[in-house]
């Protein structure tokens, strides 16, 4: 199984020209946490495919926004990607939605995570180990403005394991959602749970928060 995974990331202000190098650290605060965060050499804008000046490019990159804050990161040698760190700012906090270690330009070891900036809710989370899927869920999450809530949530990877729900639906379903039902119909597909009350509702995010790796739902 391969998908292709779109990552929104909007590119801020460069402040970083190519160069000599830097090693000095800067503090750079996501989240409630403060992490230390290498100085890059020059901006991610200013490569074009792994290149600089036309020229394979070794060393790293990072963009900001307006805030000051590394929004993305990159490691490059000899061209190759090998490194990316990539934030989004949702619900009022910086989250990261890319840490990823690449092997010829494919994914390797780390996660992903694929976000509905309008729903402010997850829409997929993979998470890669040796150049395998590990982890891998999608969700669906409808927040009316009237009628209740729709819930779809399905495992498609889970500890190294594909599953298949016509064969596995006992492993594919949240524990939490022991109700739901299976559906696919071209647009929807997982285990669904419809027309819920806000308090049943925040109960099972609750509890997905607590099952699924990364989970998001606004706040």
């Amino acid at each position: 199984m391969k998908k292709q995974f779109g990552l929104l990331v909007i590119l801020g202000i460069l402040t970083i020209s190519c160069g000599g190098k830097n090693e000095k650290e800067e503090e750079s605060k996501t989240d409630s946490k403060t992490e230390s965060v290498e100085v890059a050499d020059c901006g991610c804008g200013e490569l074009q495919g792994g290149k600089l000046h036309g020229k394979p490019y070794t060393g790293t990159c990072a963009d900001k926004d307006q805030n000051d804050t590394i929004i993305l990161s990159q490691k490059y040698k000899n061209g190759y990607k090998i490194y990316e760190k990539a934030k989004v700012k949702l619900n009022g906090k910086y989250i990261v939605q890319r840490d990823m270690n690449y092997v010829n330009d494919e994914n390797f070891n780390g996660y992903e995570i694929s976000i509905d900036l309008e729903e402010n809710t997850i829409e997929s989370y993979l998470e890669m180990k040796d150049g395998k899927f590990f982890n891998y869920y999608t969700a669906q999450i409808n927040h009316p403005y009237s009628s209740g809530w729709d819930i779809t949530v399905k495992w498609d990877n889970k500890n190294g394991i594909r599953l298949d729900p016509e064969d596995n639906p006992e492993e594919s379903r949240p524990k939490c959602m022991p109700d739901a039902h299976y559906m696919n119909n071209g647009y929807t597909e997982g285990w669904t749970l419809n027309g819920e009350d806000k308090d049943v509702f925040d109960k099972i995010i609750a509890e997905l928060k607590k099952e699924m790796p990364k989970f998001i739902d606004k706040e």
